[in-house]
């Protein structure tokens, strides 16, 4: 195994030095898989080792592979020094999990028994009729907490549902759970709000110890009306096509909302919105824009005003006073949430973010980094969107290469591990590379 710390570079345009890639020790590893009686034959068996990830905790990195046992259950893998995450599973079988610190030092072969499986039978019906779901999509994920460690992250179920769709009479058999394995369920099907389980509850089961079955209840999609007042611009006429997007801050993303409604008897009507409080924005064909609300139990959303869409030009330059290409712009609200993607500087330093929104509690934060994130860069200054569009000249240093001299009582003395971090920069935590 290989791995360097090389901390998520833009290489747009630019040479990355990846630094020294060490080749690590390797440390082989018996195991030994035993199954119930009835079971089948050989197991599969996927290994990763653990530690921060892309997505959190690592028992499920791209360093995991799969692997399978010969007939016996027997399996030979090697890995670095560290913690292992090892899930065994076999047809007719429960999974099992098992956590190895290696080298190991207990002698003989690593032993899991897998338990037999406990079978759960899904059901999914429409929230409003009872009638059963044909087809729906189910999506199954588990948490995780590896020993040692004082959090728990989520990961997909492994292996993958098969089948994944409820059958005609809207139902689906869980396989291969443990008796006290839990899971979480996420239900999508045709003609239904899309649910994600991300910071929402609607359509999403839990299966807890010992449960044999468990419902799912579609959520029908809501129709709300929006009373228009007038503002500083024209409201779009009846039958005019408004398009919907999402609010900064919101915890409903593209995949989760309508993307059009539209204008009738003086109110924004908007099909097929999910359960809960809703926010958004509706966009008019002329580019004024409102601020969507309603209540989750409510049909009727507060009134609102279409204001002028405002715009921020920035102009980011080096301090020699050359423009400063590949950089990016970040606004957040005053809740620090994006209100717009990233934008990047072009060849003469300059990005102009669009079609934000200018009403009420306008003020935003004007960020720049060097990287494409949504968070983080450093302040270069404020707009306020309900006064009008605004525009901010930035500088910014350039990369620079620094020499660092270690010393131990007096004498020199390179650590033969060295972890460098820095403060914050002008341009947030910028991904650096060293060689020693």
């Amino acid at each position: 195994h290989a791995a360097s710390r090389v901390g998520n570079p833009q290489v747009r345009g630019r040479v990355v030095d990846v630094g020294v890639v060490k080749l690590l020790p390797q440390h082989a590893l018996e195991i030994q898989v035993r199954f119930p009686s009835g079971a089948t034959p050989p197991a599969l068996v996927r290994a990763g080792a653990t530690g921060m990830g892309p997505s959190g905790v690592g028992p499920y990195l791209p360093l995991a592979s799969v692997h399978r046992t010969d007939m016996e259950g027997r399996l030979r893998l090697n890995f670095p020094k560290g913690t292992v995450h090892i899930l065994a599973v076999a047809e007719g079988c429960a999974r099992q999990v098992a956590w190895v610190t290696m080298p190991r030092e207990e002698s003989g072969p690593l032993v899991i028994e897998l338990p037999p499986e406990r079978l759960v039978t899904v059901e999914v019906v429409d929230g409003a009729s009872g009638a059963p779901v044909a087809g729906a999509e189910i999506t199954a994920t588990e948490t995780i907490r590896a020993p040692g460690v004082s959090f728990v992250t989520s990961a997909a179920w492994w292996p993958p549902l098969d089948p994944a769709r409820t059958d005609e009479d809207g139902r689906l058999v869980l396989r291969g759970l443990g008796p006290d394995q839990g899971l979480r369920l996420v239900a999508n099907a045709d003609g239904y709000p899309r649910a994600t389980g991300n910071m929402t509850s609607f359509q999403t089961a839990r299966i807890r110890a010992g449960e044999t079955s468990v419902r799912i209840e579609m959520a029908p999609p809501r129709t709300v009306r929006w009373p228009i007042e007038p503002g500083d611009v024209p409201p779009p006429p009846d039958g005019a096509t408004v398009a919907i997007r999402p609010s900064p801050g919101s915890y409903l993303d593209d995949e989760q909302i309508p993307t059009a409604g539209h204008v009738e008897s003086g109110e924004l009507v908007v099909a097929g919105w999910p359960p809960g409080p809703l926010h958004g924005l509706a966009v008019a064909p002329g580019g004024s824009i409102a601020r969507l609300f309603a209540k989750g139990d409510e049909d009727t959303g507060a009134p609102t005003t279409f204001f002028p869409p405002r715009r921020i030009e920035v102009l980011v330059r080096y301090p020699d006073g050359e423009p400063a290409p590949g950089w990016f712009v970040i606004v957040r609200n005053q809740g620090n949430n994006p209100v717009s993607l990233p934008a990047p500087t072009d060849s003469d330093g300059r990005a102009v973010i669009q079609s934000l929104y200018g009403g009420t509690h306008g003020l935003v934060q004007v960020h720049v980094s060097d990287r494409n994130v949504a968070w983080g860069g450093a302040a270069v200054g404020s707009v306020d969107l309900e006064k009008g569009d605004g525009r901010i000249e930035a500088t910014v240093e350039r990369t620079r290469d620094a020499v660092l001299r270690f010393t131990l009582a007096g004498a020199p003395h390179l650590p033969p591990d060295p972890r460098i971090s820095l403060g914050m920069t002008f341009a947030g935590y910028p991904p650096v590379s060293y060689t020693h």
